[in-house]
């Protein structure tokens, strides 16, 4: 019962990530007011531009496990991270984000 529990969590996750992304996604997200924080992915570098607040970034994949934390400045900058290809949410602060490593 346990297992299927986990597997029905694990499948839901899934779905929701993935009917979120359209095929034409490049890994940018945008928010409609322009002085919103905006993250990218592209290869082993993560991509922040117009954060207000400097703090801790954290990677978490659909799971909830933490597989990444990184210490970031205000402004814009771009961080290294090796992640496998799938889909993980960050955090910075009050800011959330899901993204896709391709």
């Amino acid at each position: 019962m346990k297992h299927l529990y986990k597997a029905l969590i694990l499948f839901a996750f899934v779905l929701i990530a993935a009917t979120g992304f359209s095929k034409e996604n490049t890994g940018m997200f945008y928010a409609p007011d322009p002085q919103s924080t905006e993250i990218s992915i592209s290869g082993n570098k993560i991509y922040i531009q117009n954060l207000a607040i400097g703090g801790k970034l954290q990677v978490f994949s659909v799971l909830g496990v933490s597989v990444a934390t990184i210490e970031v400045k205000a402004g814009s900058g771009e961080y290294n991270i090796n992640l496998p290809k799938g889909y993980y949410i960050v955090k910075i602060g009050d800011v959330v984000r899901k993204v896709a490593v391709k």
